[in-house]
């Protein structure tokens, strides 16, 4: 079997699914920044090059997007035979990741639209979702006890959608919503398994990055794993309108552009049987494919 080093940031819920993903066809050697911040960037370096000679390891992953520290020239002086460039939130760095990118020999990242950016530009890119394998979400067959739920933390637009829907006699159950998320694989299987429809939100709220003018509000309608958690736990998503959302789901995604129509679809997938069967079982089936 390949190995594999991964250059993570921090140990916890992403660098556990990068390590699950990969452990498919790799060995996994993972390579933690935060336990090596004591250092300057050449003491990594050459930290990661003495793992990588010691162990015989031919291929490379970084997480790329908010790291400085993931650059061209760190990545250049990294001796690997073959390196991946893993990204998640390509929609706010786009610009930055560009750059680190040329250093790469491929692409992996969580949004279909960025991948179609990186394939316009020459680049050897793949579409690979984060958070979907049938090891972490799968369908528990537990009792339904939860008609609309949410897991996620409390952020731009959501408090709006959730505080109407209560207004209209919709509870939503919620999960790391007022409190740091607290998710392990079993209780978020666990809590999606026993609701009927998970909501999604899209909206990232303002961000205020080095091109964008402090006045002018700017935000996006991202693309976000939770769908896909949800459906590979036999779950119906309704999610807020990304236009990533339309590449993947088609019209298999119950989606809303505000309020009113999120109240509409909610209330008609609750009481009527034959709306929900039909979208539940289309949106599973799409689902199953990134399993």
């Amino acid at each position: 079997m390949e190995k594999i080093i991964i250059i993570n940031k921090t140990k916890g819920f992403y660098s556990e699914v990068l390590s699950i993903k990969f452990k498919i066809k790799f060995e996994i050697y993972n390579f933690y920044l935060e336990d090596h911040f004591d250092k300057t960037e050449n003491e990594i370096i050459k930290n990661i090059n003495s793992t990588i000679k010691e162990n015989d390891i031919k291929f490379l992953v970084a997480e790329g997007d908010y790291l400085s520290i993931i650059n061209f020239n760190f990545i250049k002086n990294i001796k690997c035979i073959k390196k991946i460039l893993f990204l998640t939130d390509d929609y706010d760095m786009h610009e930055v990741n560009f750059i680190t990118a040329k250093v790469f020999d491929y692409v992996f990242t969580a949004c279909p639209i960025s991948n179609l950016r990186y394939l316009e530009k020459g680049f050897k890119s793949y579409f690979v979702p984060l958070e979907t394998s049938k090891d972490l979400f799968k369908n528990l067959k537990l009792d339904k006890k939860f008609n609309i739920s949410f897991f996620g933390a409390k952020k731009s637009t959501r408090d709006d959608y959730i505080y109407f829907l209560k207004e209209n006699n919709i509870d939503v159950n919620l999960m790391g919503y007022h409190n740091p998320p607290d998710y392990n694989w079993d209780n978020l299987s666990k809590f999606i398994s026993s609701s009927k429809i998970v909501l999604n939100f899209s909206n990232t709220g303002n961000k205020n990055k080095f091109y964008s003018h402090s006045t002018i509000p700017h935000n996006f309608y991202a693309f976000k794993g939770r769908p896909l958690m949800v459906g590979l736990c036999e779950t119906l998503c309704v999610s807020e309108f990304s236009p990533a959302n339309e590449i993947i789901f088609g019209k298999d995604l119950p989606t809303f552009k505000n309020e009113n129509e999120l109240l509409l679809i909610c209330t008609k997938l609750m009481f009527d049987e034959n709306y929900f069967k039909n979208f539940h079982q289309n949106f599973i089936k799409k689902c199953s494919e990134y399993e």
